[in-house]
């Protein structure tokens, strides 16, 4: 009986010390905020790593976008890190279709960027053609993919796509056109995961005479342009 009584002291008085510990050493919620939220545009970096070491840059990059400004240290950098450019639209023309699919320049919303401006990891579209890798490192939400893989005729791979959150983009003109046209083996493409509610421009967002089918069962682009010049949409 008298153990019984000692116990519940204990535990009354272990239960007063935690309460007045709480109001000393404030909880700090942060800890536990979601692991999931994507990064937004001022917190996407960009890295060009060569995929083998020990050769040339000729076909042999790897474009990696990740949520933080961290190099990993057992790779050869080539180009970056890169930031502050998933919130810029590269984009030197926009378009409005007709009800016929007529295509004319609206010069009224027509953005006239520096000329030949590119996304960063591209000094010169020709950068792109070394480019055979894109990797998704973490979860990003741009509000710009304007370009991205513009001209990148030797992309083989795109892995993590799923981490590319397309929920905040606007435009995503000229996105993947000209990729893989080349010596890229990439067959297919799935971009079913591309949620394009927001999307106001995607002019020739895609171009490709290799990829065989292109998945586009999750997006939506009526009224504002869409694919261009592939060989099976999968809808």
């Amino acid at each position: 009986m008298c153990r019984m009584r000692l116990m519940k002291k204990l535990i009354s008085v272990l239960l007063v010390l935690s309460v007045m510990l709480s109001l000393f050493v404030p909880f700090d919620l942060t800890v536990f905020s979601a692991e999931g939220d994507a990064a937004r545009d001022d917190s996407i970096y960009a890295f060009v790593y060569k995929i083998d070491p020990s050769k040339g840059i000729d076909r042999n990059l790897e474009l990696v976008f990740q949520n933080s400004s961290a190099q990993d240290p057992g790779r050869v950098l080539v180009f970056g890190p890169y930031s502050d450019f998933a919130g810029t639209c590269y984009h030197t023309k926009t378009y409005k279709y007709d009800s016929n699919s007529n295509i004319t320049i609206d010069t009224q919303n027509q953005k006239n960027p520096a000329s030949g401006e590119y996304v960063p990891w591209f000094a010169n579209s020709s950068n792109g053609w070394h480019i055979s890798k894109v990797t998704f490192k973490d979860k990003i939400a741009p509000t710009y993919i304007t370009g991205w893989f513009y001209n990148c005729q030797n992309l083989s791979s795109i892995e993590n796509i799923e981490n590319l959150d397309m929920s905040y983009c606007e435009d995503m003109a000229y996105a993947f056109y000209n990729i893989a046209n080349y010596d890229g083996n990439l067959e297919k493409l799935d971009l079913s995961s591309f949620d394009t509610s927001k999307v106001k421009q995607a002019d020739y967002f895609i171009r490709s005479g290799n990829i065989q089918t292109v998945n586009l069962s999750g997006m939506d682009l009526k009224g504002i342009g869409g694919y261009y010049n592939i060989k099976k949409a999968e809808r």
